[in-house]
């Protein structure tokens, strides 16, 4: 337990993972679950302490009502923890296996996707093409070393829960491309 709050003149302890008790919360699920059964039996404790008469009508209402948007914040958590962390990968993988197939044989539209997809920053000096890679397909390069793997997986794992704008715009890409390619191949 983190912190604690007060019931008249008694010290109730604060259920880990509570919003004022960041040291206890976390991003892993384990944590988020720990959180919404330590609420919900917050909550109850807290109905026994009204039954009881140890706190007024008042003051029940006033940390039910906290305790229970806590409970809704740690739901809304959960809900996306259960988001597959690993489909972004999956993704990848799949474009990088089929980017320069795409590249080759695809029209311009195509190979404007792979092209934005896989890099950024393009310049065409004496003929010559140059591009700067993106971090996740530079980094999912070779899968077959364990530690890069992780490495990959991490990251990629990483700039997915966070959001990232350029990670998720090049999600979309790769989505929209391997969208592209279902409907090619099944007209075939």
């Amino acid at each position: 337990m983190c912190g604690s709050f007060l019931y008249g003149n008694r010290e109730i302890p604060r259920p880990a993972g509570s919003a004022r008790s960041a040291c206890c919360s976390g991003p892993h699920r384990e944590s988020v679950e720990k959180s919404i059964t330590d609420t919900e039996r917050a909550i109850s404790n807290l109905t026994t302490l009204c039954v009881y008469e140890h706190i007024s009508h008042e003051e029940f209402l006033t940390e039910r009502q906290k305790l229970e948007k806590e409970l809704v914040r740690f739901k809304q958590q959960s809900e996306e923890n259960t988001d597959d962390a690993f489909e972004p990968l999956r993704v990848l993988v799949s474009f990088r296996n089929r980017a320069l197939e795409c590249f080759r044989t695809g029209d311009t539209r195509t190979k404007r996707l792979v092209l934005s997809s896989v890099g950024s920053n393009l310049s065409l000096k004496d003929r010559a093409l140059s591009i700067q890679a993106n971090k996740p397909p530079r980094q999912i390069g070779n899968l077959y070393n364990p530690t890069q793997l992780r490495r990959a997986v991490n990251d990629i794992r990483k700039l997915y829960a966070l959001r990232d704008p350029e990670f998720m715009a090049m999600l979309d890409n790769v989505r929209g491309l391997n969208a592209r390619l279902e409907n090619q191949s099944s007209a075939w």
